[in-house]
């Protein structure tokens, strides 16, 4: 990524929920990064199966809709439970 202003990386390892393909699957987010925008995104991984289409990770911007801290309210709204 390239842009004005630094980029603040920050390691994490927090088991998520995250909305993958219109489907919500358990992940783990490994990584924050802040952008120079302010935003932030979430580094996160799946799966690491060989055979997975999309390769089992991305990088995806912080928003309740697609990413979710791991807590029973999280499973339950996303029906993993």
């Amino acid at each position: 990524m390239t842009g004005p202003g630094p980029i603040t990386d920050v390691d994490a390892q927090q088991v998520v929920v995250v909305a993958v393909d219109g489907a919500w699957r358990l992940a783990t987010l490994t990584r924050w990064r802040r952008l120079p925008s302010g935003s932030r995104v979430a580094h996160i991984r799946w799966s690491r199966a060989p055979q997975d289409p999309v390769g089992g990770w991305a990088w995806v911007q912080h928003d309740r809709e697609r990413l979710m801290p791991l807590a029973r309210e999280a499973l339950d709204a996303v029906g993993l439970i």
